[in-house]
């Protein structure tokens, strides 16, 4: 199961804007529980923007079936959740996610 675009798009945006640097991209995608041969495969992608980023691990989690899709509500929820978005600057939020 695909998580729709436009959801896809803000929580590609959320985990670039949140959390930023590239090796804490990594441990949240692994915290969330995105399969160790995705994430060889997003290492490898290490140059390419947290965005294409996200899009990438969501379109290989939609190939998993159930299992892909538990992932997926966890990257959700884990950026739902996340306790420290109130520090991204407001200018920061309103970034279209395809800049």
């Amino acid at each position: 199961m695909r998580l729709p675009q436009d959801i896809a798009n803000l929580l590609a945006v959320a985990i670039r804007d949140v959390i930023w640097f590239k090796d804490n991209v990594f441990a949240f995608l692994e915290e969330c529980g995105v399969p160790p041969a995705i994430m060889i495969e997003v290492r490898r992608r290490r140059s390419e923007p947290t965005i294409k980023t996200v899009h990438y691990v969501l379109d290989q989690l939609a190939t998993k079936g159930d299992d892909g899709a538990t992932v997926s509500k966890a990257l959700l929820t884990n950026m739902h959740y996340w306790k420290d978005i109130h520090t991204v600057p407001q200018e920061r939020r309103a970034v279209p996610w395809n800049r």
